[in-house]
């Protein structure tokens, strides 16, 4: 509840708060003679706003309980959710219902301010502009934006040093003067942990034997889609706004790598809250969405881990603290079956790679049953994001000085299959192999522009799934080329100090070439083809993206095309 003063507003938290759906938050026609002395852009911006408060604040219902079961479609289970105190812990769809995973929440004090604060850094309003007199108010001078570039504050600090004529790096700039960084990873962090409460919550009650009865089904959740629904949200915008944050700035990038539990900069691995929120959640929610989940819920926790995914993704590119703390050791909560023991960042992160693989493996199969018709599509979209996550963050460990650490932990993992255990390298490997199967012909008769290349070339378009295979492939070779580098021929990382390279980065170099090398498949005369699948899997992977997203391609190619020129010595 909150009311106008002279000072500002004044809230309540011990009263229920209540929203009418007939007036404005600020109802007064006092309080709206302040529109006449707006600019007009600013003044229909505005106006816009009041009424999308109004819309939303109307959206907000109780939706749970449902008054109509039958005709909803929806049946309930009224045990009470211990979190957000609501009177139904459990909604299970049994027929066509509409989706309540869809809850608006904009009314929410905190989730307005979220969104609000994604919408004035992005400069996305989320509607469609005018055509005319529209752009042309909507335009925006160099001049306007950046009035203050060369103050003092700026040329102070380290913004001194980026080019803050980029909108872009001038908007990271300023959010990291605002001291917003802290807040926001300690927010995000705090959301992760209510998703692992709620996970360890369910985990818990099953071993102690409570199941919730649906009709003649058992339910092995005690989700509540209220609470799932307002964290996905929140997590969802969270993700947006530090995304953008490190965009263009490694200094943003390592600052939220040091908030720590008590402070906003901790140079202490052990302090870091960030990095070990997100292995921990990722590897909580890849893990749940194996269980046999209501389609529903399955969807809320897909889409909070590929938040955790992006997040870490965005957070380990050039960033050696980053990489340092992923090198510490780590115990996920929950009683992981997999993971049940402290590994490192890096160990628990390649584990998750391997079992996203296996269950891509069980979906494709048809190990679902009949729940495959309905949401295959969904679960290898959501399962094909993710696996792509880990090899990107796993292959920006590999730039950093944490390198020689992370190929060492990786050759050693292993994973059990159907027949014994083997080294999970081994597996993976044959695994990206197996990607270019339908392809590969093709690849390998290819000149890819090469004047020298002798025999006949085979072109072949790609076929349904052949694309995806191929960006797979591509993101599964990078990684795997990454470890196959000889890497700092000056230095290796070791507990975060500098030692000169011994023979054991040698010797770890020819182990992984040998072990992956191993797994590529021979060519006609059955003779060993070593990197030319690699190589040539990699120029058709930078093809495809410049043809597919143009100039853009210019931020990928280039990297690749380095890991191109080493394949090539190594094949030589």
């Amino acid at each position: 509840k909150s009311t106008c003063t002279s000072t500002g507003l004044e809230f309540s938290p011990n009263e229920k708060t209540t929203v009418s759906e007939t007036s404005l938050p600020c109802g007064s026609d006092t309080n709206m003679q302040y529109l006449d002395e707006m600019p007009r852009k600013f003044r229909r911006n505005f106006e816009k706003l009041l009424s999308r408060i109004v819309d939303k604040s109307a959206d907000v219902k109780i939706i749970l309980p449902v008054a109509d079961e039958q005709k909803s479609g929806v049946t309930l289970k009224s045990t009470g959710c211990p979190y957000c105190q609501r009177g139904v812990s459990t909604c299970i769809s049994t027929d066509n219902s509409p989706d309540l995973s869809q809850m608006s929440f904009m009314a929410n004090p905190s989730l307005l301010a979220l969104d609000s604060l994604n919408r004035i850094l992005t400069g996305n309003t989320g509607d469609k502009m005018e055509e005319e007199e529209g752009q042309q108010e909507e335009e925006i001078h160099d001049t306007d934006c950046h009035t203050d570039e060369k103050s003092d504050s700026l040329e102070e600090n380290d913004s001194a040093k980026e080019d803050l004529s980029n909108p872009l790096i001038y908007k990271n700039a300023m959010l990291r003067q605002s001291g917003s960084i802290y807040f926001l990873a300690r927010a995000i962090v705090e959301a992760f942990e209510a998703v692992s409460c709620i996970i360890i919550g369910e985990k818990n009650e099953k071993v102690e034997g409570r199941k919730s009865a649906t009709g003649s089904k058992e339910q092995n959740t005690e989700c509540c889609l209220g609470c799932l629904s307002y964290l996905r949200y929140k997590v969802n915008c969270l993700s947006s706004i530090i995304d953008g944050a490190c965009c263009l700035s490694d200094e943003n990038r390592r600052l939220f790598c040091v908030v720590g539990h008590t402070s906003d900069h901790s140079s202490s691995v052990e302090e870091a809250i960030l990095v070990p929120s997100l292995i921990n959640c990722i590897c909580q929610v890849v893990y749940k969405t194996s269980d046999n989940l209501n389609p529903q819920f399955h969807e809320l926790f897909s889409d909070i881990g590929l938040a955790a995914f992006r997040t870490l993704t965005s957070l380990t590119h050039d960033n050696e603290s980053a990489g340092l703390q992923l090198m510490a050791m780590y115990e996920v909560k929950g009683n992981v079956s997999e993971i049940n023991q402290r590994q490192s960042g890096v160990a628990i992160v390649f584990r998750v790679l391997c079992h996203l693989v296996q269950i891509r493996h069980v979906i494709r199969s048809g190990g679902l049953g009949d729940k495959r018709n309905n949401s295959e599509k969904s679960l290898l979209s959501n399962n094909y994001d993710a696996t792509i996550f880990c090899f990107n963050i796993l292959t920006n460990i590999l730039e950093t000085s944490a390198s020689h650490d992370a190929r060492s932990v990786i050759s050693k993992l292993q994973i059990d299959t159907t027949d014994s255990e083997e080294l999970a390298l081994r597996w993976l490997t044959r695994w990206v192999v197996g990607l270019t199967e339908s392809y590969r012909n093709a690849l390998m008769t290819g000149s890819f522009g090469d004047k020298n290349a002798k025999g006949i070339e085979i072109t072949n378009d790609l076929k349904h799934h052949d694309d995806e295979y191929l960006v797979m492939a591509g993101n599964g070779f990078i990684f795997l080329a990454c470890l196959m580098r000889q890497g700092d021929t000056r230095t290796v990382a070791d507990s975060g100090n500098k030692v000169e390279l011994s023979s054991h980065l040698k010797e770890l170099t020819l182990d992984l070439r040998n072990m992956i090398l191993s797994e590529m498949p021979t060519d006609q005369n059955g003779n060993g083809t070593r990197a030319a699948l690699m190589i040539k899997s990699l120029k058709a992977f930078c093809n495809y993206y410049r043809y597919t997203i143009g100039e853009l391609s210019v931020a990928i190619i280039p990297s690749v095309m380095l890991l191109i020129s080493e394949l090539e010595t190594i094949k030589s």
